[in-house]
């Protein structure tokens, strides 16, 4: 009888050691360890961060309560206490990578805008409508700039036409969107202001 090869899914597991987030109740947007299975719908977790506000006392959580992460502290014992935990989860520099991931940067990206009073609101729409007319105010700049001075009277000095060309590239530098500018005009700004 031929022998078979059974292969694990690519899913996020539920194991010890995996880091979930809260997503319901008292405890919710803190990170926290499973560190034993109970049973297939409850896990105990333990929450040891470092950060003010955000620990977790070891509890049992029913894991429609949580979400799993990608995150996973290696080799933590089953039922480890808590001193053991909290070697392993500095150890492992759970905080570090949570913070530096997509996931943590789009919750606080949404806390913040969720925050946001009405006038700041107004505020983000017109800075977001000059980003897109951005790329039209540098191209009347560049094609402004291939004048010279002297050639036109009714054209604009020199000096005007670079700070419109710095204006745009430091709103390019800031917003950091390059779907926004063409290629060519980036390319102009970079060589522009060389």
């Amino acid at each position: 009888m031929p022998e078979i090869e059974i292969h694990a899914s690519a899913w996020r597991m539920v194991e010890v050691g995996r880091v979930v987030l809260f997503t319901h109740g008292q405890y919710l947007g803190r990170l926290a360890v499973i560190v034993e299975i109970i049973d297939h719908k409850r896990v105990l977790v333990d929450g040891p961060s470092k950060k003010e506000n955000n620990q977790v006392p070891r509890h049992a959580v029913g894991l429609n309560n949580v979400i799993i992460t990608p995150i996973v502290i290696p080799k933590l014992p089953r039922a480890a206490g808590r001193g053991p935990v909290a070697k392993a989860w500095e150890k492992a520099e759970v905080d570090s990578k949570w913070d530096q991931s997509a996931w943590a940067k789009r919750r606080d990206q949404r806390e913040k805008r969720q925050g946001l009073s009405d006038f700041e609101r107004f505020k983000v729409m017109k800075l977001k409508k000059q980003a897109d007319l951005a790329p039209t105010a540098v191209s009347f700049a560049a094609s402004e700039s291939k004048l010279s001075p002297a050639s036109s009277a009714t054209s604009r000095d020199f000096d005007t036409d670079l700070r419109y060309v710095q204006s745009a590239d430091h709103l390019i530098a800031t917003l950091h969107n390059k779907h926004s500018v063409p290629y060519y005009l980036r390319k102009f700004l970079s060589t522009a202001m060389g």
